[in-house]
């Protein structure tokens, strides 16, 4: 009788990091400030159909690698590679969404040298935590 395999996949993100969603949470003086440094780049991109600005693996942060895959290793159909979103819940809170530990480290330190004082970061869930990001 063959018995189906117990063996557990771990479930990776397209460049190849372990999946684990995390979110972090800032407060924003100003939505609009924000918004406005954000779509500044050509990195970021606004889906209006879902209320977000997404952060593209293109561009300013090409020169960023995450896992065992860096933008030169990714085949050209599976871009543009979305690897962050952020989104406005309020008009004073911001939430930077990504799905691995990697990408949130990245992305702490690639947004604070962008927004600086614009936006501070209020809390974060493991096992990303501030000594790994700083003061982001």
């Amino acid at each position: 009788m063959n018995r189906p395999s117990r063996e557990r996949a771990l479930l990776t993100t397209v460049t190849g990091e372990p999946l684990q969603p995390i979110r972090l949470y800032f407060s924003v003086a100003s939505k609009a400030a924000v918004t406005r440094t954000l779509l500044g780049l050509r990195c970021i991109d606004e889906d209006q159909r879902a209320r977000r600005l997404v952060w593209l693996y293109q561009h300013e942060a090409a020169a960023l690698a995450f896992g065992s895959r860096g933008y030169g290793d990714l085949p050209a159909q599976v871009h543009p590679v979305v690897i962050g979103e952020f989104r406005f819940p309020e008009r004073d809170r911001m939430v930077f969404s990504v799905r691995s530990a990697d990408r949130a480290i990245e992305g702490a330190k690639f947004f604070k040298a962008i927004l600086g004082a614009k936006a501070i970061r209020r809390t974060c869930r493991r096992p990303v935590c501030s000594r790994d990001i700083g003061q982001a």
